[in-house]
């Protein structure tokens, strides 16, 4: 009888292993759209008042996904460029290779952005971004999925108060050029031509259809490669990511219009890719338009987004719907006042 109790323990505890490891797996944790609840210990002082510092900080974490709770320690850090030393609380990268939980180890290296500064404006930017990033889900697979997060920081010695702040995860690029069968690939000053075409053609579509026009592929702004795994000779796919510049999350408190483009405002539209035939531009376009009614669910359905921001951006769409349905405008959008240099 012993011995089948020790039996029946044992493989009880190696389910409650594998449970567990899966359920915090890299590709498993961004399949739902339910906040995961995480409550950091660290040393805010650091992370809030030294964000230029990229020292690592070890920190203790709880987090809460589905119904259990992991907890364990890890490495944080402050990340970006601009937000992280604008924002009062800046974007933060997660070192879970060096936590004490095997449940953690699973999860790698991922970013988080989170709500820049205190005020409904800026948790609305926050959620319209992350919005922006599950609507480039629906209009392409090769785009990093998104969690949403609700974050309490609470400060390792007592001596500030605690920081609530929603946010939300990015997926690590290895892992979305994985779920396409691609490696991620680094190249300096490559030319936006010697990039898959068509990828190029629908990422520079989207990004008018967003309103950014904050990326370079030369400059390796705001703009990740990845390749077909077996075949080194293929052109590299350009996946865009980080969209808060953009006239489709219109943060007005920072964002402001590119001086070299003499734009007005972020909200005007700029098209940034390279002419293409219209043929080319209709098949693009007709996909977008295929999937418009899924788009405007992912808004409308949303529970973070309030009833302002969903019209703002329900209406900011509408005009670049209006604009590809149209082959006059294709052409003169995408032909006559696309770059040529």
């Amino acid at each position: 009888m012993r011995k089948l109790t020790l039996l029946f323990s044992l493989l009880l505890a190696v389910f409650f292993v594998h449970a567990q490891s899966k359920a915090y797996d890299r590709l498993d944790m961004f399949e739902k759209e339910v906040p995961l609840e995480i409550n950091l210990k660290t040393d805010l002082k650091d992370i809030l008042g030294k964000k230029a510092n990229d020292r690592m900080l070890y920190s203790t974490m709880s987090m809460k996904i589905a119904d259990s709770t992991v907890q364990g320690t890890v490495n944080i850090r402050a990340r970006g460029k601009f937000r992280r030393n604008y924002c009062f609380v800046p974007p933060l990268k997660f070192d879970f290779d060096t936590s004490n939980s095997p449940s953690l180890n699973l999860l790698g290296s991922i970013d988080m952005t989170v709500q820049c500064k205190q005020g409904k404006d800026f948790e609305q930017w926050l959620f319209k971004e992350y919005t922006t990033y599950r609507i480039y889900n629906i209009i392409s697979d090769r785009s990093q999925h998104v969690r949403l997060v609700t974050l309490t920081m609470e400060d390792t010695e007592g001596k500030r108060k605690p920081v609530n702040v929603p946010g939300f995860f990015i997926e690590d690029f290895d892992v979305t050029a994985k779920r396409n069968a691609c490696k991620e690939i680094k190249l300096s000053k490559l030319h936006t031509e010697n990039t898959d075409r068509k990828a190029m053609t629908l990422v520079a579509m989207f990004e008018y259809m967003i309103g950014n026009t904050d990326w370079s592929i030369p400059a390796n702004h705001n703009i990740k490669l990845m390749q077909d795994s077996g075949n080194a000779t293929a052109k590299p796919y350009a996946v865009a990511y980080d969209f808060d510049y953009s006239g489709l999350v219109n943060a007005s408190d920072y964002a402001v219009p590119s001086e070299m483009l003499g734009t007005k405002s972020v909200t005007e539209r700029v098209y940034r890719g390279f002419p293409r035939e219209i043929g080319e531009l209709r098949e693009i376009a007709d996909h977008f338009i295929a999937k418009k009614a899924a788009v405007f669910a992912e808004i409308n359905g949303s529970k973070f987004l309030n009833d302002r921001s969903k019209k703002e951006m329900i209406s900011y769409l509408e005009e670049f719907y209006k604009d590809i349905a149209d082959d006059r405008m294709l052409k003169t959008i995408f032909v006559d006042n696309a770059r040529m240099n």
